[in-house]
């Protein structure tokens, strides 16, 4: 996979964790607005909040089917240790703590492949 792939991969994989910092602190926001006396801005950016979590929903089922297909497929994960199962587990359970530590420790850290070589 060529570093921009990674690069790509990486944003995407990181969105999640990153993302559910922002609605914590945009539900915070929309209390403190809707006590305030404002329901009118909390019901506008509820539309945004909810469009940017179903975006992100489903951006995580994709990074799953990706990460665990992924960890079926790497050869660096030994089958004699069960690495591979456990892998997949640990993917799917706790994906989105477990997606960017596996990203780091099996894509990135993994050489480009050289130019016109699929890996």
């Amino acid at each position: 996979m060529s570093r921009k792939k990674k690069l790509m991969l990486g944003v995407v994989t990181f969105w999640p964790p990153l993302y559910m910092c922002i609605f914590m602190s945009f539900f915070f926001i929309e209390f403190v607005f809707v006590g305030s006396g404002h329901p009118d801005l909390a019901g506008a950016s509820f539309i945004v909040l909810f469009a940017m979590h179903a975006f992100t929903i489903l951006m995580m089922l994709c990074l799953m089917v990706y990460y665990v297909l992924h960890a079926l497929d790497n050869e660096n994960l030994d089958d004699k240790s069960n690495k591979r199962l456990l892998w997949v587990l640990i993917l799917f359970f706790g994906n989105m703590i477990a997606m960017p530590i596996y990203f780091y420790r099996y894509i990135w850290k993994t050489p480009p492949a050289p130019d016109g070589a699929q890996q």
